[in-house]
C-alpha cells in the first residue's frame, strides 16, 4: 500500500474484508489473507475486492461456524468517560447476557415512569 498502487476507497475494503474474518481464522491466515487482497486489489473494483474477501472467507469457514463463535473475553471492554457538559459517554462491547442485562436496566431508566405498565 505504500506504493500508492491502492486507492483510499481499495485500501479500506481491504481492511474491512480482514476484520471480518472470524477472529480464529484472522489469527491463523490474517496475514496471507491480507497479501492476497493487497496483491490483488489494485486490479479490481472494490465491489470485487468484496467478493474476492467473501470468496476467501467462504473458503476458509465454508459452514460459517467460526463466525459464530464468540470473541475471547479480553475483546470485551466498556468505555464510560464524562464530557465537560456533564453528560456521560459510554462505548464499548459486552458479550450477550451482559449486553442484554445492561440493555434492560438502561432501557427501564430511558422511560418514562407514566409509560411503563405494571
Amino acid at each position: 500500500m505504500a506504493a500508492g498502487l491502492l486507492s483510499v476507497e481499495q485500501a479500506q475494503e481491504v481492511i474491512k474484508q480482514i476484520e471480518m474474518l472470524p477472529a480464529r481464522v484472522r489469527s491463523e491466515h490474517g496475514p496471507a489473507v491480507e497479501k492476497l487482497l493487497v496483491d490483488n486489489a489494485p486490479d479490481l473494483q472494490v465491489t470485487d475486492v468484496r467478493a474476492l474477501g467473501a470468496r476467501v472467507r467462504g473458503h476458509l469457514d465454508p459452514d460459517g461456524r467460526l463466525a459464530a463463535e464468540p470473541a475471547h473475553p479480553d475483546e470485551y471492554f466498556v468505555s464510560v468517560k464524562q464530557k465537560t457538559n456533564g453528560d456521560w459517554r459510554l462505548s464499548g462491547l459486552l458479550d450477550a447476557t451482559t449486553g442484554l442485562t445492561l440493555n434492560a436496566l438502561l432501557t427501564n431508566r430511558q422511560q418514562n415512569p407514566a409509560d411503563i405498565v405494571a
